[in-house]
């Protein structure tokens, strides 16, 4: 099994883009069991949506889906994530690439990484890093889902901050 990512225009776009392909690996490796087969035996369904903020479809955020359905099977123990794209589009990924999400209620939350390692700082200052935070839910149908679009208000104050480089001077 090769894992790569898709090279990208900048530093943030290409860690954002191998830390998930990285947890996808690590995902696919621990499901792959005896049997030689992927996956945790849940049906999942595929989902994408769209973010934009303020009207611009921002690339690079980190859309994750927490469950809120208690009657849920769950996703053993995995939260289902996408990246989004240039035009602000993601698609949900669990065990592997696009495979989706279980069915289910889940809470949205989005982070836009501002650096390239740790500790990831969100551009959104935390507004929708957290199931308490957010007001962002989606219901994952037994179908193929296309979410409305995530229509993001953020000030344009918060957004043009400035905080310190990192540098490679070691």
């Amino acid at each position: 099994m090769i894992c790569t990512t898709i090279p990208s225009r900048n530093s943030i776009s290409v860690t954002v883009q191998t830390y998930v392909t990285l947890l996808a690996c690590l995902g696919m490796i621990q499901n792959v069991g005896c049997s030689g087969q992927l996956g945790d035996g849940l049906t999942k369904y595929p989902a994408q949506g769209q973010v934009t903020i303020n009207g611009q479809p921002i690339p690079d955020l980190i859309v994750r889906l927490t469950s809120t359905d208690s009657s849920s099977t769950g996703s053993n123990g995995r939260f289902p994530v996408g990246v989004t794209d240039d035009e602000g589009v993601f698609h949900i990924s669990t065990n592997g690439e696009r495979d989706g999400a279980v069915a289910g209620k889940y809470c949205v939350t989005i982070v836009w990484p501002e650096n390239d390692g740790p500790p990831l700082r969100d551009r959104l200052q935390g507004a929708y890093a957290t199931a308490a935070k957010s007001n962002l839910n989606v219901t994952i149908e037994p179908e193929e889902n296309v979410f409305p679009p995530f229509e993001l208000k953020i000030e344009p104050r918060v957004l043009n901050r400035q905080t310190p480089s990192r540098t490679n001077d070691e």
